[in-house]
């Protein structure tokens, strides 16, 4: 296999989050360009081109009302290092008028050499009409059930990270995308993400997922 330039890296990367069970995000702070994956606005009803090239407000503009300026906030603590994580729950406007609730989690991947945030990737999860804890639970257990690869494929397939970008190996074994990338990376691959961040993403959660997960339940 040929040496991969960082853009091409970072393209084949996405294109192969295209096929990700999961909605993701990526907003670039400094351009304020967000690109996601076509199922966070198709699960919506929303075409993928209308969203294209848009930036934040594009998306803050769905959002409840009641929901705006917490959800806003929630985003405005994780910039300015007062939340680890940004994760909010809110209600957002399908393209019938309608509101569904979805679980919003993200995390800073990126910052400017002075530190300030330069890039941020998120998933988003559908909870549907109603929100408890239960429902999130629920939502995010069927979510991950998923993008998991069958057992069927498991040695001939690499997980990708669709969160923290890493490929996983036998194991437990996740490694950065890096230099390492064109000799590491098989023709076959599967989603998923890594228990790093189910817990980093969903702490509230995370203990009861990991054991429903490994239980097959």
């Amino acid at each position: 296999m040929g040496t991969y330039a960082l853009d091409d890296l970072h393209r084949l990367l996405y294109e192969v989050l295209e096929t990700s069970q999961f909605a993701w995000w990526e907003w670039d702070v400094i351009d304020n360009r967000v690109i996601a994956s076509d199922r966070k606005v198709t699960m919506l009803g929303y075409p993928p081109k209308s969203f294209r090239g848009a930036g934040y407000q594009a998306y803050m503009d769905l959002v409840h009302p009641d929901d705006a300026e917490r959800t806003l906030q929630a985003m405005r603590d994780h910039l300015e290092g007062r939340a680890p994580l940004y994760q909010i729950d809110y209600r957002i406007q399908r393209a019938d008028g309608d509101y569904t609730w979805y679980m919003d989690r993200g995390m800073i991947l990126e910052r400017t050499p002075n530190g300030h945030p330069a890039r941020l990737r998120g998933i988003v999860i559908d909870l549907g009409g109603a929100l408890d804890n239960a429902s999130g639970e629920s939502a995010l257990v069927e979510e991950l059930r998923r993008s998991l690869p069958s057992s069927s494929h498991a040695d001939q397939s690499v997980v990708l990270c669709s969160n923290c970008l890493r490929l996983k190996f036998a194991h437990e074994r996740w490694v950065s995308v890096d230099e390492s990338f064109q000799h590491a990376f098989p023709s076959a691959v599967s989603h998923g993400i890594c228990s790093d961040c189910i817990r980093h993403l969903y702490p509230e959660y995370s203990d009861r997922i990991l054991a429903r997960l490994q239980n097959g339940n």
